[in-house]
């Protein structure tokens, strides 16, 4: 709405619409350029009121140009944990692997063993190259190994073996004795003891032992 002096109130309404024309060429001009048209009354001769009437809508703009990627975000917290999955297939079974180097070993079942040299008390299925063993002495027994080892240049190791040991709570402990004092030098000594009552010294025939040769 433009208002103007009274000392223009005889202005045509022409003459009016000219003044406007050209005191707000700005307005003007966006008028024409949105497709408005205006209407002009003059109330009781004292001021001259336009209102110009919005026009359709223009087509709609061409789409500018993307923008750069704004920054990245804080990470948020973890989701939670899924279902285990189903167990997979059993795989193929892999390819043997090489031979060990151990040259002799025995599994000792010390009940059978007596006191002349034989095969009686090795436990066969786990025993490889030990020929035969005796019992020199209570809790003392002579092992005669198989061709190529040499006892007074070899190294054997034993353990105690809880499997064939007899006796309740029994603890077996067996042990090399490199010297073999109660043996032949072309035989191991191995001297074995009851944990539960070392006291006594050696065992008879109750613990039982493994022997490696390397």
């Amino acid at each position: 709405m433009l208002r103007l002096h009274r000392n223009v109130r005889t202005l045509s309404l022409g003459a009016a619409a000219m003044v406007v024309a050209v005191a707000v060429p700005a307005l003007a001009s966006d008028a024409l350029t949105a497709h408005s048209a205006a209407r002009c009354s003059n109330k009781r001769g004292s001021h001259v009121r336009c209102v110009f009437i919005r026009g359709p809508r223009g087509p709609r703009g061409l789409r500018g140009f993307t923008g750069p990627a704004g920054p990245r975000g804080k990470t948020g917290p973890a989701g939670p944990r899924g279902r285990t999955g189903a167990t997979g297939t059993t795989g193929a079974t892999g390819p043997a692997g090489p031979a060990g180097t151990a040259r002799a070993f025995a599994v000792v079942q010390p009940a059978g063993v007596g006191a002349t040299t034989s095969s009686a008390g090795l436990v066969a299925a786990q025993t490889s190259n030990v020929p035969g063993i005796r019992r020199a002495a209570p809790g003392t027994y002579c092992i005669t190994p198989g061709t190529g080892i040499d006892p007074t240049h070899d190294a054997a190791s034993v353990t105690g073996e809880q499997g064939y040991s007899t006796g309740a709570n029994v603890v077996p402990i067996a042990v090399i004795n490199a010297l073999h004092p109660a043996c032949l030098p072309s035989e191991f000594e191995v001297q074995t003891y009851d944990g539960s009552n070392l006291g006594v010294g050696p065992t008879a025939n109750n613990v039982a032992f493994e022997i490696l040769i390397a």
